[in-house]
């Protein structure tokens, strides 16, 4: 993946595995995403 490209991802999913499982997918490919408790607060 290009270090310069500009991605924002939204994790949506019932199951907190499925959730837990994407979230360390993104993040091992480079992606920066916002704690969990931000994300709930902008709800």
């Amino acid at each position: 993946m290009s270090k310069t490209a500009n991605l924002s991802a939204i994790i949506i999913d019932d199951h907190p595995l499925a959730r837990m499982a994407i979230r360390n997918l993104l993040e091992n490919e480079g992606l920066i995403l916002l704690p969990k408790r931000e994300m709930e607060a902008k709800r």
